[in-house]
């Protein structure tokens, strides 16, 4: 039973790759697929039968992610809290901006019957992956704030990331390759958020 429930898992939502409007497209969308495969969240619901209770576990996930976010960014700022070495949490911070990237993507760019169950629930996820991302941001420019000149403590890592999340810029500028990345990341995720994901909300909503 447990074989049978993950393959028909592996061939649901399979992409037909037809190649007859050029490649990258499909490539993408095969890219992303997988990757929703292979999500921590996804292989979780794949065990869980009821439907109820799949959304349950997707909201539980999501509010302990942003618990443990808001954790980590009190542990800089309190320094009588227990924190993660700046590695580790580099790349828990890196790991689940990824995994806001690809629902994104694959929600709100890539799928064609993208139909959401209730979209004020989807509205209030959103809103939290943007916190999420601030958050994120936050955290990131302070634990690497010798890429850019005027970071100096963590009020000042909070206002360049609201900026750029915001005005999408701020007068805090990298001074580096690195830090220039880290400020081109959080541009294209504002960028997505604009142009993709509230957009494609909108039209929902007018639809309904």
């Amino acid at each position: 039973m447990c074989s049978r429930r993950f393959c028909e898992y592996w061939n649901r939502n399979k992409p037909r790759n037809l190649w007859n409007e050029g490649f990258i497209f499909d490539l993408v969308r095969s890219i992303f697929w997988f990757l929703d495969k292979v999500a921590v969240i996804n292989l979780i619901k794949l065990f869980i039968s009821r439907r109820q209770f799949r959304y349950l576990a997707v909201d539980t996930y999501i509010f302990i992610l942003f618990a443990a976010e808001s954790y980590l960014l009190a542990s800089l700022h309190f320094s009588f809290l227990p924190r993660l070495s700046d590695l580790a949490l580099q790349g828990f911070i890196w790991w689940r901006l990824f995994g806001l990237f690809r629902i994104w993507v694959t929600h709100f760019v890539i799928s064609k019957d993208w139909d959401p169950i209730n979209l004020s629930r989807t509205l209030i996820l959103v809103f939290i992956g943007y916190l999420e991302i601030i958050i994120s941001y936050t955290i990131l420019a302070f634990i690497l704030r010798e890429h850019f000149m005027g970071i100096v403590c963590l009020q000042d890592a909070f206002y360049y990331s609201i900026r750029n999340a915001i005005t999408i810029g701020s007068d805090i500028r990298p001074i580096d390759a690195y830090g220039f990345a880290l400020f081109i990341s959080q541009l294209g995720f504002v960028l997505l958020f604009l142009t993709s994901v509230v957009s494609r909300i909108i039209s929902r909503r007018k639809n309904a």
